[in-house]
């Protein structure tokens, strides 16, 4: 009984560890693909968390275009609302195409973003963001993985 109850311990242990390796905010990642020249998304987002009679939620919208050299930008903006105080963000970001083997294959990307949030009544950078991300095909899957750096610049 002693070594199976260690053996549920170390596996949550480890699932908690690997949870927040896999991605950023949480499990937030991106994809190595890059949008055509001309082409254009948009992506859309609300959450809703309550938590110990606190309720937070989330809006976010996005809109990207690829502008053509492998490469795309964007806009996107926030807004959250918690326990009857807000804020608001908005950011510019992109990525370029370094290496890609073909449609459906393996490809690596270059993704940046700066980010400007509202705080006490006045806009402020508030992060810098850069990673390598590479896509590849896994089965009837795509495994992706998202290396790089963020800066807090309000908190830092």
């Amino acid at each position: 009984m002693r070594r199976s109850a260690a053996c549920w311990w170390l596996t949550r242990m480890a699932w908690l560890a690997a949870g927040a390796a896999h991605a950023g905010r949480p499990l937030q990642t991106d994809d190595a693909g890059v949008l055509d020249a001309g082409a254009c998304e948009i992506e859309g987002a609300h959450e809703r968390l309550r938590v110990s009679g606190v309720t937070a939620r989330d809006t976010a919208l996005a809109f990207y275009c690829g502008f053509g050299w492998g490469s795309q930008t964007g806009i996107a903006t926030s807004r959250a609302h918690a326990d009857g105080g807000s804020a608001s963000g908005t950011a510019v970001g992109g990525k370029t195409r370094v290496w890609n083997a073909g449609d459906g294959g393996p490809a690596l990307t270059v993704a940046w973003s700066l980010a400007w949030a509202r705080v006490d009544g006045s806009w402020r950078h508030a992060e810098d963001v850069a990673r390598l991300v590479w896509s590849m095909p896994a089965g009837p899957g795509t495994l992706h993985l998202n290396v790089g750096h963020a800066r807090d610049r309000i908190r830092s």
